[in-house]
């Protein structure tokens, strides 16, 4: 799988980087921020009984705004990145969004 560094989203990179509203697709990022597409290798024996990557990996479930934008408005951007913030987000490595992450 591919992911997104969540540092990336949490420290507000992105946004240094230029992406003010939001996050290009993957292509667009693999290109100008290669460093930012981590790949990773899940077991699936460990996720599903285990949960042995819980906490360690967000994967956002989201419906897009427009047919060719998931996130016109950055809402969902947003979103994340203040749950990166969060007590609970802190401890998240990766995230899986569909248009970041899928070839």
């Amino acid at each position: 799988f591919l992911f997104l560094d969540a540092d990336v989203l949490r420290s507000g990179r992105f946004d240094e980087a230029g992406y003010k509203t939001t996050l290009p697709r993957l292509q667009e990022m693999q290109a100008a921020h290669p460093e930012w597409i981590q790949r990773r290798v899940l077991k699936r024996h460990l996720a599903y009984g285990r949960h042995a990557y819980r906490g360690e990996i967000l994967a956002v479930s989201h419906r897009w705004e427009q047919p060719e934008a998931p996130d016109a408005s950055g809402a969902q951007l947003r979103a994340i990145r203040e749950y990166l913030q969060s007590p609970d987000g802190l401890e998240v490595s990766f995230v899986w969004y569909d248009y970041w992450c899928m070839p």
